[in-house]
């Protein structure tokens, strides 16, 4: 199939995913593989230079066309980590959506979608999606999700072992619950991993 008969897709991963060290890596890499036989594909996601630097030529592998967007993972459990969920706390959105937001990912997106004619825009992972809020081109848009993101939150509420970790868990499930329903209504389509899910 030559380029011009192939649907243009853009797809955003929002964690980059070299090295594929971990299942939804690995499962991404093998969808953009499969993809790639019979689409053209452009991929958006996050680039941590130095330490992603050595990878991205192996994004050839899985896309035609690569936007990497620059970012710095905050280091866990320290104080300016600790703040920042402490922050988010107060926001309307789960915490691990907006830890996975970003401006600069988003006007990727939306100069990508503005600057180029595609067929499809995809998200992985719902807690990407607050990159695809202001999408309205209207290229169809659809979202992979990996599990049922309500279902994890209940499980940390139902393990949790004190008050406060029973209100923190609590407000995340409801958040999440809330959102993820929002999504599943706000994308063209969403493909789910199992027929529970």
């Amino acid at each position: 199939m030559n380029n011009k008969n192939k649907l243009k897709i853009l797809f955003l991963s929002q964690r980059f995913l070299f090295p594929m060290d971990t299942g939804g890596k690995i499962r991404t890499g093998n969808i953009l593989r499969k993809l790639k036989e019979r689409a053209s594909l452009t991929v958006i996601s996050n680039v941590e230079s130095p330490k992603d630097d050595q990878y991205v030529p192996q994004m050839n592998q899985l896309c035609d066309k690569f936007i990497p967007v620059p970012w710095k993972e905050m280091e866990r459990y320290t104080l300016k980590f600790y703040l920042k969920i402490l922050a988010q706390s107060f926001s309307k959105y789960p915490i691990n959506v907006l830890n996975d937001y970003s401006n600069e990912l988003e006007k990727a997106v939306l100069d990508e979608l503005k600057n180029e004619q595609y067929d499809l825009a995809i998200c992985d992972f719902l807690q990407s999606t607050l990159n695809f809020q202001h999408v309205n081109s209207g290229v169809p848009t659809l979202m992979f999700q990996h599990n049922v993101e309500a279902d994890i939150t209940r499980r940390h509420l139902d393990r949790a072992g004190n008050i406060v970790e029973k209100i923190f868990w609590g407000l995340q499930h409801k958040r999440m619950m809330r959102h993820e329903g929002e999504m599943c209504n706000k994308f063209d389509g969403t493909i789910a991993v199992s027929a529970t899910d």
